[in-house]
């Protein structure tokens, strides 16, 4: 009898290990990183991602510097450490860093993928990729060198979760170690994860009937690493306002809006299966793994509308999680026996593939317009080269380019210049004191055109990639 149960173990890990649908999930979502990574050049609309790179210039091989830098809002000395290593590895050159990020979104698709398969079946995890993948806030996140903070915090989350299940499951202790060790990443990268992982653990066991004070206890410590967090490291991240009710409700229709014509771009499917899922809960044997979904889509909404933090798409790429994954878990289960459900399914699906194309094309026109962008700053930017040594630039001050809605600021752009070679290049915000002008968007050509519409200084080079322009100019 041992002998047949060693038999049935091992059939099923060479099983496991055959799974090529693995690979798959892995080469179909690294597709989109490799086609953004080479017609990228610098993010230039995000002055982070330059802050980010010129900050790993000059700390990359200190390590005190790297864990004691506090960014943002929070404590999230990971990141530090993965743009030092980026740094360290390959300079300034840009590819690679949307490269690294394209390796951390297939990984986290690849673990997705496991989480829907444990869950439920190989079907719900493949559906829950395919819906992840396709979602606007995904490909957003690979076009900016700065969202690893969110790439990478999901992929320790997705990771964690899925050994944490399967310690649960087998009480198989390196499944216990890698579950600790990934959460404790995850934490260090961003503070959402803090209470999405204990919470997903804790709602899964209480769904199982295996709670107990061990295991509260020690979930309990990420909750207080967070709070420590907010009051002592973090204190501009709370609540704050006179009306939460107010910011609540305009944060949670902010979410509620974004997630159906951003993301999803239709509420059928989204509604069809929240409403097959609560009839799974209380008619199928799937109230665990339903549950569970919904424990990571609540806690990874609640730090954004808690707060008065304007809620951003991309915010949303950890709630997300949770609900393709309920999701495909509906969408399998639907299909294992052909009746009414599986009708509406079909339908919400045949609604959500209809928008397939528009996403398709959303992503590269967002692309095109990134890249053709970048590509004008970068080379009105390279046309400094042929100014002599010390030469005075004039660049708008923030005052005017907040006026006008520009966000990299002139010490961004003095820290784009070192990263190019040319800190020898004097900027000054007194067209007065300028004997040249560098417009590198049509937003900047725009905005000399509006605000000194009497100055008519000749042009040393002009750039168009697209729709967008730049210009170097002589006084």
């Amino acid at each position: 009898m041992k002998k047949i149960k060693k038999k049935a173990v091992n059939n099923k890990i060479n099983k496991d290990k055959l799974d090529y649908l693995i690979l798959l999930v892995f080469f179909i979502s690294i597709i989109v990183p490799v086609m953004i990574a080479p017609t990228q050049y610098y993010i230039t609309q995000y002055g982070d991602d330059i802050a980010w790179i010129s900050w790993a210039q000059n700390h990359h091989s200190n390590i005190i510097d790297i864990i004691t830098n506090k960014v943002g809002t929070g404590y999230r000395p990971m990141i530090s450490l993965f743009h030092a290593l980026e740094y360290n590895l390959w300079g300034s050159n840009a590819f690679y860093y949307y490269l690294f990020n394209g390796l951390f979104i297939s990984g986290s698709m690849v673990f997705l993928y496991l989480i829907g398969k444990i869950l439920h079946s190989k079907f719900a995890g493949v559906v829950a990729v395919l819906l992840y993948l396709f979602l606007d806030g995904t490909f957003i996140a690979a076009e900016k060198i700065a969202f690893i903070s969110t790439i990478g915090e999901i992929f320790f989350i997705v990771s964690a979760i899925y050994y944490s299940i399967k310690y649960i499951n087998t009480k198989d202790k390196t499944s216990m170690w890698l579950s600790i060790i990934l959460s404790i990443l995850a934490f260090l990268t961003k503070e959402p994860s803090t209470l999405i992982i204990p919470s997903f653990i804790l709602v899964y066991l209480y769904c199982k009937k295996e709670l107990n004070i061990k295991y509260i206890a020690l979930c309990l410590i990420p909750y207080l690493y967070d709070f420590v967090l907010i009051i002592f490291i973090s204190p501009d991240v709370n609540a704050g306002g006179s009306n939460i009710y107010q910011v609540v409700m305009s944060n949670l229709n902010y979410y509620t809006d974004a997630e159906v014509n951003s993301q999803f771009k239709t509420p059928i499917l989204l509604g069809i299966s929240l409403f097959v899922a609560t009839y799974y809960i209380y008619y199928k044997n799937l109230r665990t793994e339903i549950i569970s979904c919904i424990a990571i889509i609540i806690t990874a909404m609640l730090p954004f509308i808690l707060t008065q933090r304007t809620v951003q798409p991309t915010y949303l790429m950890e709630a997300n999680l949770g609900m393709v994954l309920l999701i495909g878990i509906v969408i399998s289960e639907g299909f294992k026996k052909f009746n009414v459900i599986t009708g509406l399914l079909i339908i919400g699906i045949l609604f959500q593939v209809s928008m397939i194309p528009g996403q398709i094309s959303n992503m590269q026109n967002y692309n095109n317009m990134i890249s053709n962008n970048q590509k004008t700053f970068l080379e009105t930017v390279e046309s400094l080269k042929q100014l002599p040594s010390n030469e005075t630039v004039f660049y708008f001050s923030n005052d005017i380019r907040q006026k006008y809605g520009m966000q990299l600021t002139e010490d961004f752009f003095k820290d784009y210049l070192c990263l190019r070679d040319l800190c020898n290049i004097k900027v000054v915000t007194s067209y007065a004191d300028a004997n040249y002008i560098i417009l590198p968007s049509s937003l900047d050509v725009y905005t000399f055109q509006k605000e000194m519409p009497n100055e008519k200084p000749s042009v040393l080079k002009q750039i168009k990639n697209g729709d967008d322009y730049g210009y170097l100019l002589k006084k």
